[in-house]
């Protein structure tokens, strides 16, 4: 706040999921002469995050940065999550019916955590988000053993939002750690 005294700033305490509409209504309507665009990091720590929320804040001008957690989450838990009678991946992709899609992806040799990741942007898709391929999204590795724990991906309606998340990846070096020396 010292650099910004000014900001109208709020905390919304409580599960994203059932305080959606919460958050929204502390985001500034806008206007023609006041646009307002609102930046929402997405961190879950599995793959948790429920699509209805993401659709309901993108009723807003709402670009997104999400971290996909297929590696460290779904691809653990995958023989948990193909399962029949499991949601979760139906709520986190939006829909009941990845699992004929994952038949075909499997047979083609396609990842699980690559399938997801794939199938997570299509959602976003058909919420008017541009196109986010697999090569667009970051993917970040464990230190000690190398082994892949998610993707960050940028989700966007706006061309110049994914230019500028072209220049990070491409411009962007790997943190090889800090120096506390």
């Amino acid at each position: 706040m010292r650099h910004f005294p000014t900001a109208n700033v709020a905390y919304v305490e409580g599960d994203c999921d059932l305080r959606a509409s919460d958050i929204l209504a502390e985001i500034p309507p806008g206007s023609k002469d006041s646009t307002v665009l609102t930046l929402c990091f997405a961190d879950p720590f599995d793959i948790g995050l429920k699509f209805g929320t993401i659709k309901t804040l993108s009723s807003r001008f709402v670009d997104f940065i999400v971290l996909l957690a297929v590696y460290s989450d779904a691809n653990r838990a995958y023989k948990r999550y193909v399962m029949e009678d499991a949601v979760k991946v139906d709520q986190f992709l939006g829909s009941s019916t990845w699992r004929d899609r994952w038949r075909i992806a499997e047979a083609d040799a396609i990842l699980f955590p690559k399938f997801l990741a794939s199938e997570f942007a299509s959602s976003m898709g058909t919420l008017g988000y541009l196109p986010t391929p697999i090569h667009k999204m970051k993917r970040v590795r464990s230190d000690e053993k190398n082994l892949p724990l998610y993707y960050i991906a940028l989700f966007s309606r706006n061309k110049l939002a994914l230019d500028f998340w072209d220049d990070a990846l491409k411009y962007g070096t790997d943190q090889t750690g800090f120096s506390w020396d």
